[in-house]
């Protein structure tokens, strides 16, 4: 009996897409937009709600860097190497850590971070990174503006440290992500009411699928009456839906910069993966519930 619930199990995992994440968010401060602030609006599923430019929360440049050898031993490629003035970027959730970024290949992608552990400012090792398994350790971007995960493999002592200098927040470069909705039907009718509704932000300006995805959503039942909830510090109203489903609303964007946390996760029909996943998943906390409730 047990053998037949085991196989019947791993079938059910092979049928059903699991998906791996970091287990530690990376954070980023966002600055949110809206077409037209405070007037009612109409987004098919998917659809933006907001748009944002979000940067790194923390970024620093170098001001050596190690010689070629130790350059490719960290995960440094040669299209990409590191140079005096490099950026790398941090978290304040991991305050001794700065990556670089991932050089996406169809085989053996490749990053490069560093860790300063007394907070000198000078990082004592490099580390490399591989594209994300199914612990995935750190959110960065890759040479094309991509966003990925990416994986610690590799550790190396840097003798002597490396020196590096704190980035102003306005000399960081910012990407585009945006908030989007759905809802647990394909086209929402009154005759499914309630119906609940998903409310989520990404690091991608279009409606394309992403892997990199905010650590926290929103769900909120619709009945038939209007609904406010905040999101990242935006407000965003539900007034109801139109004929074809699509929802009309109204927002008012965050006042000022909001910060976020971001985890890359991945999509797998392996079941061998599921009952790794089973095993050792950890559910990410959103580090403020009370900024995504009803008010």
């Amino acid at each position: 009996m047990l053998k037949i619930a085991l196989v019947a199990g791993a079938a059910m995992l092979v049928a059903t897409p699991v998906l791996a994440q970091t287990q530690t968010a990376t954070r980023f401060v966002a600055e949110f937009s809206s077409e037209a602030a405070n007037e009612e609006l109409v987004a098919e599923r998917g659809d933006a709600l907001l748009t944002a430019r979000i940067r790194p929360e923390l970024a620093v440049e170098l001001l050596e860097v190690p010689d070629a050898d130790m350059q490719e031993d960290i995960g440094a490629s040669r299209e990409n190497p590191l140079a005096v003035g490099t950026l790398l970027y941090g978290s304040s959730n991991r305050p001794s850590l700065y990556c670089h970024m991932l050089t996406n290949r169809l085989v053996a992608s490749s990053g490069t971070c560093f860790r300063d552990f007394d907070g000198d400012g000078a990082f004592e090792q490099g580390v490399k990174l591989e594209a994300p398994s199914l612990s995935t350790d750190v959110v960065l971007l890759d040479q094309d503006g991509d966003w990925y995960g990416g994986t610690f493999v590799d550790r190396e002592r840097l003798r002597p440290p490396l020196s590096y200098r704190p980035v102003a927040a306005e000399d960081v470069p910012t990407w585009p992500a945006r908030v989007s909705w759905s809802a647990n039907v394909n086209r929402v009718d009154p005759e499914d009411y309630p119906v609940t509704l998903t409310f989520s932000i990404s690091a991608r300006e279009q409606s394309e699928s992403t892997s990199v995805v905010g650590e926290c959503s929103t769900r909120r039942l619709y009945a038939s009456q209007p609904i406010h909830l905040w999101f990242y510090g935006n407000k965003i109203t539900v007034l109801g839906f139109n004929e074809d489903g699509d929802m009309r609303y109204m927002v008012s964007p965050a006042a000022g910069p909001e910060t976020l946390g971001f985890i890359y996760q991945f999509e797998s029909r392996s079941a061998y993966v599921g009952i790794a996943l089973a095993h050792n998943a950890n559910e990410l906390p959103c580090p403020d519930p009370a900024a995504f409730s009803e008010r």
